[in-house]
């Protein structure tokens, strides 16, 4: 990671050689989150019910478009092939570049959301204009490495090859807690995803279906499939999330809610249920500014 910030900070500096010198403007993302498990046990987290960490950063605007985006998590995970305290940190053109640590492209982020160290490239194919962003990560050892992609936009295809797919704490939140990823030289090799985006019973969705391979004996093949839908039409949305795991039948579903507490904060409840029952009830304060 040292060498990455380090080749981030030259680009950050050739940009700026080039300009007239960066805006920058600093950003606060909390979630805190009282949480009642399955034993009634009242525990505090730093981060959502979706596994998203509080964060605060810079974002970076230099002239001829191009903006860079520095973020540090508060709580950063403990378990997991990506433990660092900095979640971004990247220079790029919009809708056409992005060099630093990033997200890997995949799906819609309901199942795989790695980071990684090296760059993305966005475009469009020749056969019917269809958005397509793929994307490398150079890192070695015990983090993720290899390239993903995904081509499409309502309807999407994604694939991902390399190496420990799947075992940061940010990606599988809807079947395992942020501490659950596994440490070590762990995760998949390949990943597989379809997903889109549609509406039903006055709700808009979104849907994806994984599939996991190569992952060792102790991560064997998952195929995992998730569905979103979002009631926005009320006072508060409400949004249901359905997660099944096919390999060995079990299942988990999340009800959430969003009420605001002033111009900055939000009230995000969420009750979740696992393959056994109650699962957990969140009461997220989320404050960004």
């Amino acid at each position: 990671m040292k060498a990455a910030a380090a080749a981030l900070m030259l680009g950050l500096a050739a940009v700026s050689a080039a300009a007239d010198g960066p805006q920058a403007t600093a950003f606060i993302d909390l979630r805190i989150s009282p949480v009642m498990d399955e034993n009634g046990r009242l525990l505090l987290r730093p981060y959502g019910s979706d596994g998203r960490f509080s964060r605060a950063g810079l974002q970076l605007q230099f002239d001829r478009g191009v903006r860079g985006l520095v973020s540090q998590r508060f709580g950063s995970p403990t378990a997991g092939a990506d433990q660092d305290a900095i979640e971004e940190a990247f220079i790029e053109q919009p809708g056409e570049w992005r060099l630093g640590k990033i997200f890997m492209p995949f799906g819609r982020g309901m199942t795989l959301r790695d980071t990684g160290v090296g760059g993305e490239y966005r475009t469009r194919l020749l056969i019917n204009d269809l958005p397509i962003r793929i994307a490398f990560s150079a890192q070695s050892g015990r983090r993720t490495e290899g390239v993903s992609a995904r081509v499409g936009s309502v309807l999407g295809v994604s694939v991902a090859w390399g190496s420990h797919w799947g075992a940061q704490a940010t990606s599988l939140n809807s079947i395992r807690e942020p501490w659950e990823a596994p440490s070590g030289a762990r995760g998949h090799r390949l990943a597989v995803g379809v997903d889109g985006a549609f509406r039903l019973v006055g709700a808009e969705g979104e849907a994806e279906a994984v599939l996991l391979r190569d992952g060792g004996f102790q991560d064997p093949d998952a195929s995992i499939i998730s569905a979103r839908l979002t009631w926005s039409g009320g006072k508060v949305p409400i949004s249901l999330l359905v997660t099944h795991e096919l390999q060995d039948g079990r299942s988990w579903a999340a009800l959430g809610s969003r009420a605001s507490l002033g111009t900055v904060a939000w009230l995000e409840p969420s009750l979740r249920f696992g393959p056994h029952g109650f699962r957990d009830l969140w009461l997220t304060v989320r404050a960004a500014f």
